[in-house]
């Protein structure tokens, strides 16, 4: 067999390349970044390109930011907003990397805070469960002590009552800003 020899600089870049291939390959990712600014600094990234098709039908859309996908759950019961990070496969918070976890939990706080504002709701709850929707999203959902749900959870309660045209309050909201 015939020998080749590499320096160790070449012998690394070889086994790096070998490494980024067999992920681009085996996780189907679109994209590999590599970060010169920390050391070993390879991170992946695939962006989706499609909403789940029940979020689809169920929710709309709102706007985006680099990160997610905003949207609104039309059901006229409840001021309900969703936010969906844009990558495939992902089906938990805790998957994201750490700046994008962050990105996100900064968008929802600023959406609840937002949605509190304008609808005067006397809770705001946030859930991310995924049971039935296997892409990761966020749900923010204002409650009101009068609401057919009140004190339990919307989840599996009555159906849907649809929204005619677009809600009031969902005007009225500041959307998030990049950061």
């Amino acid at each position: 067999p015939k020998q080749v020899w590499l320096s160790r600089r070449q012998a690394d870049s070889a086994a790096i390349f070998l490494f980024l291939r067999i992920i681009l390959e085996r996780f189907s990712y679109d994209r590999i970044f590599c970060r010169r600014d920390r050391p070993g600094g390879v991170t992946t990234e695939s962006k989706m390109t499609e909403l789940h098709p029940r979020l689809a039908a169920d929710t709309g859309a709102l706007g985006e930011t680099e990160l997610c996908w905003l949207r609104w759950m039309r059901d006229a019961r409840f001021p309900w907003l969703i936010v969906v990070p844009k990558r495939d496969g992902l089906r938990e918070w805790h998957h994201l990397p750490a700046a994008d976890q962050q990105r996100l939990l900064s968008t929802v706080n600023h959406l609840a805070g937002e949605l509190e504002r304008v609808t005067g709701a006397d809770k705001i709850n946030l859930g991310a469960l995924g049971n039935l929707v296997p892409q990761l999203h966020v749900h923010i959902i204002a409650r009101f002590r009068d609401d057919p749900c009140w004190p339990g959870p919307v989840w599996g309660q009555g159906e849907p009552v649809p929204v005619d045209g677009t809600p009031d309050w969902l005007a009225r909201l500041a959307l998030p800003e990049e950061s």
